[in-house]
């Protein structure tokens, strides 16, 4: 059997798609925003709704610290012929595993799993 080649990407953020996390993100604070309004009527409940919704803020802040960080340059994927490898911009190498999660044709999802 015969190995597949040697293959280098170059893969950039995608602007549809970063929209697309951003959009479910806001409409997951306004549903919180929405249930401290319903709950305000109740004085323990509303202090619990405030502290949920402070605490999805937080995760949000992080998270958007977490992808600014790492994933807004563009990035390598690279098939050596034995091993996947990712890189983000001029970094070092980490050898690991591509899997296919989503086929749309001209789209592609990807899930890089770092080998342990």
């Amino acid at each position: 059997m015969h190995a597949a080649p040697p293959v280098r990407i170059s893969l950039v953020p995608d602007r549809a798609w970063c929209v697309f996390g951003t959009l479910c993100a806001a409409m997951a604070a306004a549903n919180g925003a929405a249930w401290v309004a319903q709950c305000a009527r109740q004085p323990a409940a509303a202090v619990v709704a405030a502290a949920v919704v402070a605490a999805t803020l937080a995760a949000l802040l992080c998270v958007h610290a977490w992808r600014r960080r790492y994933h807004d340059g563009a990035g390598v994927l690279v098939w050596d012929g034995a091993q996947w490898l990712w890189a983000l911009g001029s970094g070092t190498a980490c050898a690991g595993e591509a899997r296919v999660m989503l086929d749309l044709g001209g789209w592609l999802l990807l899930r890089f799993e770092v080998a342990q």
